[in-house]
């Protein structure tokens, strides 16, 4: 298996300190700014994804905000689906929702690299990125993502502005949403199971 981090500019040291505990083998850390940084910057993600998109074996790839624990990457290695992972919260409090399909602790198989090109899903922006890979595997061979667990997410939200509140009430009044079911949060900035690093 190779393992890559991929961090824009706040590698989180949580996601840092169990990667180096629990990584089986050396973690390759790729620098990846994010679309603020400039145009230049836009499509770094993708380019240096597709560095890494040969190979025969598994490639693991961990984003900058999520936490794994021991075994997390042994479970994924070697398994028989084409991409599997695991999932995570996103967005705070009233929004949160279940990310199933995102890049944050994914496995890219050699099979589905053989099969799918990095230019498949680049649409030369990073944000989305996951989404475009998810849906063009589903479309090609029918196959969401493989869960293996759920890890933490530590990325710290602003508060949703009001009127992205009440849209989204307005949706889910509707019946367009689904009614919000994430674990309740005792600070409001967090995601469940998050937790503050001592001094921020």
């Amino acid at each position: 298996m190779r393992v890559a981090c991929f961090y824009g500019d706040n590698l989180d040291p949580r996601t840092e300190a169990a990667l180096r505990a629990y990584s089986p083998v050396p973690v390759d850390w790729v620098h990846t700014p994010g679309p603020d940084r400039g145009d230049q910057a836009t499509d770094i993600y993708a380019r240096e994804l597709e560095k890494r998109w040969g190979g025969d074996d598994d490639l693991m790839l961990v984003e900058q905000d999520k936490e794994i624990g021991p075994g997390t990457l042994e479970d994924m290695e070697g398994c028989p689906e084409l991409w599997c992972g695991y999932t995570y919260w996103l967005y705070p409090p009233p929004h949160t929702a279940l990310a199933c399909g995102g890049f944050g602790v994914v496995r890219f198989s050699p099979q589905v690299r053989w099969q799918v090109s990095v230019a498949d899903f680049d649409s030369g922006i990073q944000q989305g990125i996951d989404r475009l890979f998810h849906d063009l595997v589903l479309k090609r061979y029918g196959v969401r993502m493989h869960v293996h667990g759920h890890v933490l997410h530590h990325h710290v939200y602003e508060p949703r502005p009001e009127s992205v509140r009440l849209h989204v009430a307005m949706l889910r009044a509707s019946g367009m949403l689904p009614p919000a079911s994430a674990p309740v949060v005792s600070d409001p900035g967090l995601l469940p199971g998050s937790y503050r690093l001592p001094g921020r």
